[in-house]
């Protein structure tokens, strides 16, 4: 038997909190008689299923009579009491009626760390706790190791977690999870008391130090925390003027199962289009004229499928949003509908080893990034040209090198010194910049390592043609030319998840046979 299990927080103390409520006018799940008597208290909800076209009947009707052809979905969902915890277990879209906000948000990958055995994993996956929310999935039909995904469980945060049962005396022999917990037993549904004890046991157990310690570099804050008020606040502000903050938004749903088609936005009676795309400028938009109070706890956001079909439950607007900030000396982050505070050590180690990196600011004396002629702050493409052309150094700036495909391109840096420098250069204007920045260093300290299509010859040609007979060091520099008008170093002021983004992308270029540095651009 495969079942979908969630576990309610603590607070929650009776069955009538467990279901979503019904908005009025329309029709709400239906309650079922029980068939026979359990040790426990328990109750049963369908879901009625609603007929419509299928999503393509318009496009088909154009050729063919559709008007007859219709989608039916029915759902289930079971509401448990075991051991004085609230659990539901969903079949179909279930899940779409339960109080989303009772839910414990970490149920399945808890549990799943604490139960799989680490040699024996099916796949894992990991995110990145900043505004761009990068996902990365690795999975495998034969058992693997940690090692084996190649994910960097390490700096990157662990939303997933399938394998085998390490317990071969349990009933269940397989799981994963990451809200909910996805399992495999050999157990009947009249037996779920039982597996949902064993569930709650390993939830609430620590032995996933000994494997995966690394999920304590995100700490989830609890409800009651005295820094969330205050951060919530902080949260706001950013909303409201998002500008300067390092903010954006992201599914809190993880990558696995059915592929959502669009988003709505519903909770204030308003009409509105259908997001085909989450972003921070379509979403401000679409709240922008709410008459709701608190838009952000009152409106909610549904994933649907293309037949119309609600394929994850709805959430608090507040949840989509990602949001980095330092609050009294202690780096939080806002992802996934909840508040984590990023573990000191976790944040000392990170910065420690940015501050190994070289800087070499005072070396290179790259000219300020100021304004025009006409006041305004340059473009970058103007900057990179009156710094190459001051210096005298060789600028590659939008002179991408072909590979691949006709239209794949590489940037191979902004601008080369005499001295082989490959600078690239950025304003320090949000997580997402930088990311492409550092991305565009490591992809092109690969290819010149490999002379991928003959790129390392080119990027020799094009040197020795403007500096004359010289050529480039055997072990060439990569320089990070960052833009701030922030006081201190660039290893002091770079966002955290920049930070950690930075380390992982300094090792590719290490392996490429560079060294790596940092250069700090005064902007005025």
């Amino acid at each position: 038997m495969k079942i979908s299990a969630y576990l309610y927080r603590k607070e929650v103390s009776d069955f009538a909190q467990l279901l979503k409520p019904v908005p009025s006018g329309t029709l709400g799940p239906t309650k079922l008689k029980p068939k026979v008597k359990l040790s426990i208290p328990f109750q049963a909800w369908s879901v009625p299923g609603r007929q419509k076209p299928p999503s393509w009947a318009a496009v088909a009707g154009e050729l063919v009579d559709t008007s007859n052809l219709v989608n039916v979905s029915n759902s289930l969902v079971f509401l448990f009491k075991v051991d004085s915890r609230f659990f539901a277990v969903s079949f179909g879209h279930g899940h779409s009626i339960l109080n989303a906000e009772l839910l414990e948000p970490e149920f399945g990958l808890r549990t799943s760390v604490n139960a799989v055995d680490p040699n024996k994993l099916a796949a894992m996956q990991v995110r990145t706790l900043n505004e761009n929310s990068r996902q990365q999935r690795s999975q495998t039909s034969n058992q693997a190791s940690i090692a084996d995904l190649d994910l960097d469980v390490e700096r990157e945060m662990i939303r997933f977690v399938r394998g085998k049962v390490g317990d071969n005396s349990s009933a269940v022999k397989s799981l994963g999870g990451s809200q909910a917990v996805a399992l495999t037993t050999k157990s009947k549904l009249k037996e779920i008391p039982t597996v949902l004890s064993w569930l709650l046991k390993k939830f609430e157990s620590d032995a996933y130090k000994a494997n995966f310690p690394y999920l304590d570099n995100f700490v989830p804050l609890k409800k009651g925390d005295p820094a969330v008020a205050p951060l919530i606040k902080l949260l706001r502000e950013a909303i409201a003027k998002p500008a300067g903050h390092r903010i954006g938004v992201a599914s809190p749903d993880d990558i696995f199962g059915e592929e959502p088609d669009y988003y709505r936005i519903s909770g204030d009676r308003k009409r509105r289009a259908n997001l085909e795309d989450l972003t921070l400028i379509d979403i401000l938009e679409q709240i922008s004229d709410s008459t709701k109070a608190e838009p952000l706890d009152d409106l909610k956001i549904t994933p649907y499928n293309a037949g119309g079909d609600p394929i994850r439950t709805s959430r608090r607007l507040r949840d989509y949003f990602v949001y980095e900030v330092i609050h009294e000396k202690q780096t939080y982050v806002f992802c996934l509908g909840q508040w984590f505070r990023i573990d000191k050590d976790y944040v000392r180690k990170v910065n420690d080893q940015v501050h190994s990196l070289s800087d070499i600011t005072n070396d290179l004396t790259l000219p300020d990034w100021g304004k025009g002629a006409d006041g305004k702050e340059l473009a970058e493409g103007t900057y990179n040209e009156d710094t190459a052309k001051k210096n005298q150094w060789l600028l590659l700036d939008k002179k991408n090198f072909p590979i691949g495909g006709p239209h794949q391109r590489v940037e191979i840096a902004d601008i080369i010194t005499q001295k082989g420098d490959f600078l690239c250069v950025k304003r320090m204007e949000s997580s997402a910049t930088l990311s492409h920045l550092f991305s565009q260093a490591a992809v092109s300290a690969e290819l010149y390592a490999e002379d991928a299509a003959g790129y390392a010859a080119h990027v020799n040609k094009k040197y020795a043609a403007h500096f004359g007979s010289a050529t480039l060091p055997a072990r060439p520099r990569m320089v990070l030319a960052i833009a701030t008008d922030k006081p201190g170093t660039l290893a002091d002021v770079l966002f955290f998840f920049s930070k950690v983004n930075l380390i992982q992308r300094r090792r590719t270029v290490e392996r490429a046979g560079f060294t790596l540095a940092l250069a700090k651009i005064e902007k005025t």
